[in-house]
């Protein structure tokens, strides 16, 4: 896969370019970036304090889930396919 993959231009995600899927998981994969800034653009259109906790909830469970595999890392499978 590594030698034929082609990376995503916004990001180094890589998939096959003659996959569709692939190329839709792989913007599938840009949706938490995507998703902060349309907070940001809500917070500062709004100036909403429930949109701000909102921003701050995601954020802090996106910091729960790193410290979590950091703190778990168990491998990945080698053939998860």
């Amino acid at each position: 896969m590594a030698d034929t993959a082609k990376p995503f231009s916004l990001t180094y995600v890589t998939y096959e370019p003659q996959d569709t899927v692939g190329l839709l998981l792989c913007v599938f994969t840009l949706s938490p970036i995507f998703i902060m800034v349309f907070y940001a653009t809500l917070i500062v259109s709004r100036r909403d304090i429930l949109t701000i906790y909102i921003t701050f909830g995601q954020l802090i469970g996106v910091a729960i889930v790193i410290i979590l595999k950091k703190y778990i890392s168990q491998a990945r499978p080698n053939n998860w396919y």
